[in-house]
Parts: structure tokens; sequence; C-alpha cells
């Protein structure tokens, strides 16, 4: 909130945000999903059928929302970028996600996935497209020690403030861990 600006000028959703919402919530549906998958099917054939059910649906909704303006585009331009983006940087990195994802729990892909924004600021910053600001700093500095947050046990930490390492056990056992160590 502090990033945005919100207290400056008050919370407000737009229809982005609502799309924004529900992607993230898509691409969530499809970690967990990828974590199922993976372990039952070929990740080569779970990334041709995504791409391939991508391509239809996207090619349908270009179709039917966007056909007025296919008059306007330059297509021997177009075509080569589009392919090489297509196929590179969706399809190549739909299969290193795909197959990345077999040795890993969805989790921890969602919290690998969770720096995407970091490295695109990054490159954006390096390439001088963006400048640096501020609020770009302290947002992916939140992103990065959330991840890390995410990743360490600080029970321990927990157990020291508390005192129970002087105790010589754990002080919030499970009762079937309390029966179990009697």
């Amino acid at each position: 909130m502090i990033l945005t600006g919100v207290f400056q000028s008050g919370f407000q959703l737009h229809g982005g945000d609502g799309l924004t919402i529900t992607a993230a919530l898509f691409c969530a549906l499809q970690i967990v999903f990828l974590e199922y998958a993976t372990g039952r099917a070929r990740p080569m054939v779970i990334a041709f059928m995504t791409a391939l059910c991508e391509t239809v649906f996207g090619l349908g909704y270009s179709v039917s929302f966007e056909h007025a303006s296919y008059a306007r585009i330059i297509w021997p331009q177009v075509v080569m970028p589009i392919i090489l983006l297509a196929v590179f940087a969706s399809f190549g990195g739909q299969i290193l996600q795909i197959v990345g994802q077999r040795f890993t729990d969805s989790i921890s892909a969602g919290l690998i996935l969770m720096l995407e924004s970091v490295f695109a600021s990054i490159f954006s910053v390096s390439l001088g497209v963006e400048p640096l600001t501020p609020q770009l700093l302290l947002g992916g500095g939140v992103i990065f020690i959330s991840l890390l947050m995410s990743q360490f046990n600080f029970v321990w930490l927990f157990q020291y403030v508390m005192g129970s390492h002087r105790k010589g056990r754990q002080s919030f056992m499970t009762n079937s861990e309390n029966h179990r160590s009697k």
C-alpha cells in the first residue's frame, strides 16, 4: 500500500485489477495442476497440450474480438517476431517450468515464479527502459525478503525467545508427539 501511493490517492479497483486477480488465480491453479500432472504424464506431452490449448483459444479470441484491426497490421514485419516470441519466450519458458516443476513442489515453484517481477525490473533498469526509484528497490526487496522468510524455518527463533531451548524439549509439541515421547 505504501509502494502504490494508496495513502495519497485512495484505494480504487479498476477493470485491470480484476483481470490481474483472475490471472493470478489461474496461474496458481496451473501451478497446482502441474504438480499433480507432472507425476502422472511426461512433461513434453503436458507442454504440447498446454501450447495447443493456448494457441486455439488465443486465435479464437483474436478472430472473435480483434479481426477489425487485422487490416492495419503490416504482416511481413510482425510474423517473424510473433513466431520467435511464441516459440522461444512462451513455449520454451513453459517447457522449462513444466520440466522443472516435476522436481519441486507447487509451493516452491510458486515462490520461484514470484521472482519474475523482480527479474523483470532488474532487466528493465539495466537496459535503461525504467529509472531506478526507491519504490522499485523497496518493492523488489519486500518480494525477495518474503521469499527468503517462506523458505527458512523460524521455529528455532520462536523457541529461543520463549526459553524452550533451556528446557531441553520443544514447548509446543502436538498431543500425539507428547504421548510418543513419554
